[in-house]
């Protein structure tokens, strides 16, 4: 009897910890499905954000290509559709042009133009009234014979044959312009010039030296009080948001200039 006794205490204990590891797999088996659907919950909440979004782009570029709608004129805030809402915003403009770093001998273009300007005789000259630029750039190098520069470039739109050609007096003549002096970290400013043109312009700036930090702006007046701001591709950026989950979607189209 006392054999049996043993043999029954030692199966009840025996049933306890079977029972106990099928409990510890089976929370953890609970605790990973749980957790996959929560996942395959936030996918599915992030997709259909998503797809807002896009909406919200497609939405733009319909109004912009298909009506005629100025991309400054798109802008649209929770609107609602699908159980969420999308927002969007279109610029082709920007404040100024900056690049890390201009590697020696290479160049970018500035397009300054205005493709609503109407001259006193009626007829579009696409000027932008600049009157100014400003350009800012910074030289790591610690050596005098390699002294960072930039070679600045007029051109102005020729209204009869629609083409860029170099400046002729009204505005400055290409000149070249120290980013900085060796050893001092400040930021030298390439001096306001004054420009009479009832043209387009476009400006080339090419690095004469590794120009870093180089920064580009216009201006409305030659103190550089009052900036203007510079054509740049047309840029429509949509959000859409779906039960608190957000994603973003950005569309870009190059401008075409009127040369």
């Amino acid at each position: 009897m006392q054999y049996l006794k043993e043999q029954s205490g030692t199966v009840i204990l025996l049933g306890v910890i079977i029972t106990m590891i099928i409990l510890i797999i089976g929370s953890g088996i609970s605790v990973l499905v749980i957790s996959e659907i929560k996942q395959s919950r936030s996918f599915d909440k992030s997709v259909t954000a998503y797809y807002l979004a896009e909406y919200g782009v497609e939405d733009g570029l319909y109004e912009v290509r298909k009506r005629g709608k100025s991309i400054n004129n798109i802008n649209e805030s929770n609107v609602s559709a699908a159980n969420g809402s999308w927002s969007r915003t279109g610029s082709d403009k920007r404040d100024e042009v900056a690049t890390n770093l201009l590697s020696n001998n290479e160049y970018i273009l500035v397009n300054l133009y205005d493709f609503n300007a109407v001259d006193t005789d009626g007829i579009n000259d696409y000027h932008a009234n600049i009157d100014a630029i400003t350009i800012e750039c910074q030289n790591l190098s610690s050596s005098t014979a390699d002294i960072a520069r930039v070679l600045v470039e007029f051109f102005e739109l020729n209204l009869d044959s629609m083409n860029l050609e170099s400046s002729s007096g009204i505005i400055p003549n290409p000149s070249v312009h120290f980013c900085k002096d060796p050893g001092d970290t400040s930021y030298t400013a390439y001096g306001n010039t004054s420009i009479t043109t009832n043209k387009a312009l476009q400006i080339k700036i090419t690095a004469i030296g590794d120009a870093y930090s180089l920064i580009f702006k216009a201006c409305l007046d030659n103190s550089c009080l009052a900036p203007a701001q510079i054509m740049d591709k047309q840029i429509i950026k949509s959000s859409g948001t779906y039960i608190q989950t957000k994603a973003g979607l950005q569309a870009e189209m190059e401008l075409e200039p009127p040369w």
